[in-house]
């Protein structure tokens, strides 16, 4: 093992160490604690700060400057809350989580057991605490704990960890580099297959689509997916109820009409959907990701 290796092995075994610390806090002191340390955060300078402000100028140029500061300061509470919350659910018991995350299941997922379905995810603050969740969900129906697409760390070992801490309720996580050939198969088959495609994952599959008035670099996979599979579209949130009192994950009814007459249609019918669950509460949106990291030729950049 080299001193990079080295390093980063360390490195996993001491974050390891601050998640297994803080899942022996009760919830509630550990929600409180993030809350606190994401405060401070705003009041310190940092490029993920900048983000924030990035974004919510870009997609809510009409708020004023003291308003978007109120909720940039806010989503850094909340995202730092989202990681203190990760020791519980990295390392909390199946009836811990189910304590303090709730199902409110509208589309009776029961009856898509064997019916191609594709679960749709969106990058709000709770999606950790969501997709644990639905894994339990999911195997409690029958499904087997389903499968959650995700994008590999860069520290190997951290990223292990992450993956059996994420798994050990029966789900299986694909990455998305190596998904081409069995996707399409789970899809067929009815298991329960969780997809946020929300985020800048690079031109490759992508078309810009706007986000909030501005184009966003955006996966088309869901509509491709749908067209080659018959696939039900169910959408999935996860919120924060309040006074820490832990999440509420909703399975929404699976759309009509879809897929509709084009790609580009349905692409933007999905960015409507995530704008319409946004603005319900913009500040639990994951504004800390370079949404608009990809830009239309001759757009300037903005981060």
């Amino acid at each position: 093992m080299n001193l990079s290796e080295l390093g980063a092995w360390l490195g996993a075994r001491l974050g390891m160490a601050v998640f297994w610390l803080l899942a022996q806090l009760p919830y509630c002191l550990a929600a409180r604690l993030g809350a606190r340390l994401g405060g401070l955060a705003w009041r310190l300078p940092s490029v993920r700060k900048q983000v924030v402000l990035t974004n919510l100028q870009t997609c809510f140029p009409d708020w004023t400057r003291g308003y978007r500061r109120q909720i940039a300061g806010q989503v850094l509470r909340y995202v730092v809350r989202s990681f203190a919350e990760r020791g519980m659910l990295w390392f909390g018991s199946a009836a811990r989580i189910r304590r303090w995350v709730w199902i409110d299941d509208q589309a009776g997922l029961a009856q898509f057991k064997g019916v191609p379905h594709i679960l749709l995810g969106m990058h709000l603050v709770g999606i950790e605490a969501g997709a644990l969740r639905l894994s339990l969900y999911l195997d409690e129906l029958g499904f087997g704990g389903g499968v959650t697409l995700y994008t590999p760390m860069r520290n190997r070992y951290f990223d292990a960890f992450v993956k059996n801490a994420r798994e050990r309720f029966g789900a299986r996580m694909l990455p998305r580099a190596q998904i081409a050939h069995g996707l399409l198969r789970l899809i067929r088959q009815g298991v329960g297959v969780q997809i946020s495609p929300d985020m800048d994952f690079g031109v490759n599959n992508s078309e810009f689509v706007d986000f909030f008035g501005a184009p966003a670099c955006t996966l088309t996979a869901v509509s491709r997916l749908a067209r080659l599979t018959g696939a039900k579209i169910i959408p999935v949130v996860t919120e924060l109820c309040p006074h820490y009192g832990g999440y509420v994950l909703r399975i929404l009814p699976p759309w009509l009409d879809y897929p509709g007459e084009s790609v580009m249609a349905d692409t933007r019918r999905m960015n409507t959907f995530f704008e319409t669950q946004i603005v319900r509460d913009p500040a639990q949106y994951y504004w800390v990701h370079r949404r608009f990291k990809t830009r239309p030729k001759g757009f300037p950049r903005l981060y």
